[in-house]
């Protein structure tokens, strides 16, 4: 899928991901990282990431989040405050090789989570 129009409205876009697709929820614990992964899917098949959303609980040291390819990061960027976000990255990986998505740890006392939105294996 792709991006036809670009809203001011984050919480209607991620609405309409949702809707559109799987999503795969993990809540952090305590200053944890939040991690989603897809194993490897087979010879000559990918995994694809059609977007990401976050949130974290509470005000944090700064943290990252984090798109790998086997060992290789295809996506990286900072996020420095509190409160939810979503990016609509599409993220292609290599046949037969796992993805992994990251939410980093907060801080202490700070709980963070992720969901993996529009994962497919191509």
């Amino acid at each position: 899928m792709t991006v036809n129009r670009v809203t001011d409205n984050m919480a209607d876009a991620v609405a309409h991901w949702a809707s559109e697709a799987n999503s795969v929820d993990v809540a952090s614990g305590t200053n944890a990282a939040a991690i989603v992964q897809y194993a490897a899917a087979g010879e000559l098949l990918c995994h694809v990431v059609e977007g990401v959303a976050w949130s974290y609980g509470g005000q944090m040291a700064g943290a990252r989040l984090l798109i790998e390819d086997g060992t290789s990061i295809v996506f990286d960027i900072d996020i420095p405050t509190q409160g939810w976000g979503y990016i609509p990255v599409s993220k292609r990986g290599s046949p037969n090789t796992a993805m992994t998505i990251t939410l980093t740890a907060g801080g202490g006392g700070i709980v963070g989570k992720l969901n993996v939105l529009g994962h497919r294996v191509c």
